[in-house]
């Protein structure tokens, strides 16, 4: 079971990484384990363009919390 998630979440990262591969920027917040387990595949992944301009730990938010997240860190 955990080897087949490992997998999985290895290979949704790996698309997160092509969803973003146009931008300028990236912001990553979310839980620890995900958020870190994201970066690890960052730092593997040779086409990573866009340059990470943050990592911040963020539990549960709604939509709303999450847009104002990334208003707020872009602002500064």
């Amino acid at each position: 079971y955990l080897e087949r998630r490992k997998y999985q979440e290895k290979a949704y990262f790996r698309k997160l990484i092509v969803a973003v591969s146009k931008e300028d920027e990236v912001f990553i917040f979310g839980p620890a384990e995900a958020k870190d387990n994201f970066l690890k595949i960052i730092k593997e992944s040779n086409d990573f363009r866009p340059h990470l301009m943050g990592i911040e730990r963020a539990d549960s938010m709604t939509d709303n919390q999450k847009i104002a997240k990334v208003k707020t860190f872009f602002k500064q």
